[in-house]
């Protein structure tokens, strides 16, 4: 299985290419082959995995059939606050994630955005509680055994499930679900082989399962893990996908299955992209919007086009300055 690498002697190469620079990665994605890649699956194919033309159309309690909106509100947060004792980790926050919407969740280490990650994915009941959290969030997406819920990765979860005494494949198929509904095999099968991860020329026809989905999950290498668990969130054909930055610990080719899978799954559906990470040379042509938080606070909120990474960065340390200056004011 590609992208994550193997065990024993592989793990010196696997640790290099996972600490490479990102500028000795990230230049291919600039060239554009990550989004062209051949081994992706087609637009078509994604289309019709998720259901889309399906779910473009939502059943009401009443029984009525009606098309979902494009401007449908997934996430609405108002005011929302989250504290640990004394300390801020999310400042009053308004936002709202719309269905087919795609953003950029960033800011430097402790600005709040694992925070916020941790609690949309603690509403869907799949993160401890994450502090003591104020203001209004509401979730409004539902599931069934066809997909839809949301899907959600980040290295907390990661770290949780690394040393699991489940198989694989029992990862994959539900164990870090985010919605009741377990991934059907040949649909996590599938995704598995978009990613690299199982022989895609193996025959179920012979009996038994995929060979690296039977092993224990904690013998898996650190990037195996980190695809599967990756695969595990797509393969709930969710609509809503959080990923908090899902490219940590993946080597050169993992990156580039990941990052390219996730932009065809958004070229292909109406599925809401959160996406995590203060590496800004991951950004998906799909996303449109960013929110930019610094400790805690949100410094930038808007499109794309009017994001200058620059200019928030001094804004980050203009805000983290005055909050610096008001706590030492406090203890005087």
């Amino acid at each position: 299985a590609g992208g994550g690498g193997g065990g024993g002697g592989e793990e010196e190469e696997e640790d290099a290419e996972r600490d490479a620079p990102a500028e000795e990665w990230c230049s291919l994605v600039d060239g554009g082959d990550v989004w062209d890649d051949p081994a992706l699956p087609s637009r078509e194919r994604v289309s019709e995995l998720w259901g889309w033309d399906r779910r473009r159309h939502r059943r009401r309690p009443d029984g009525r059939t009606v098309a979902s909106s494009a401007s449908e509100a997934l996430v609405q947060a108002l005011g929302l606050t989250v504290r640990r004792g004394d300390v801020a980790t999310l400042r009053p926050l308004d936002w709202t994630v719309r269905r087919g919407e795609r953003w950029l969740v960033a800011g430097g280490n402790g600005a709040g955005k694992s925070t916020l990650s941790r609690l949309l994915a603690e509403r869907a009941g799949a993160s401890p509680r994450v502090g003591e959290h104020g203001g209004h969030l509401s979730i409004s997406i539902g599931n069934d055994a066809e997909g839809g819920g949301i899907g959600w990765l980040s290295t907390e979860l990661h770290m949780r499930m690394r040393d699991s005494e489940l198989t694989a494949g029992e990862v994959l198929l539900g164990a870090p679900s985010t919605s009741p509904a377990t991934v059907p095999g040949a649909v996590g099968d599938e995704v598995c082989q978009w990613l690299g991860i199982v022989d895609p020329s193996f025959s179920k026809n012979d009996g038994g399962s995929q060979p690296l989905l039977s092993r224990p999950f904690a013998s898996l290498s650190q990037g195996q893990q980190k695809l599967l668990l990756v695969a595990s969130a797509l393969s709930r054909r969710p609509s809503l996908l959080i990923l908090d930055e899902p490219c940590q610990g993946l080597d050169v080719v993992g990156r580039r299955r990941v990052l390219g899978l996730v932009q065809r799954i958004c070229e292909s559906t109406d599925m809401a992209l959160i996406y995590v990470t203060h590496h800004l040379e991951e950004l998906l042509p799909a996303v449109m919007n960013v929110l930019h938080l610094a400790d805690g606070e949100a410094i930038y909120k808007g499109e794309l086009g009017g994001y200058d990474p620059d200019e928030v960065a001094k804004l980050a340390e203009e805000t983290m300055a005055n909050e610096t200056e008001r706590a030492m004011g406090e203890e005087r």
